[in-house]
């Protein structure tokens, strides 16, 4: 029940991009602990990294239409002053 927590935690330490390999070994040593076979617990931990992955792509989708094409994030970046000057 504490394999996550503890691959999660190991994750985050700064050994490799966003902690690719470190969560999936990390996560297979654990549970291989626990007593689930190495190529059920790499199963696991790949398909993990890959959902989580994919999660992401509507939210990047939406940034990219919505802030870069649109130029919202400038246009919700200025501030005028009380005098009427832009910043």
């Amino acid at each position: 029940a504490a394999a996550l927590p503890l691959a999660l935690l190991i994750m985050r330490l700064p050994v490799s991009i966003d902690g690719i390999g470190v969560f999936e070994g990390m996560f297979v040593l654990l549970m291989s602990l626990a007593g689930l076979s190495v190529a059920q617990a790499t199963a696991i931990a790949v398909v993990s990294r890959i959902l989580t992955t994919l999660m992401y792509i509507p939210l990047w989708f939406t940034y990219v239409v919505f802030y870069r094409t649109r130029g919202i994030l400038e246009q919700s970046t200025k501030v005028e002053l009380t005098n009427g000057k832009r910043l």
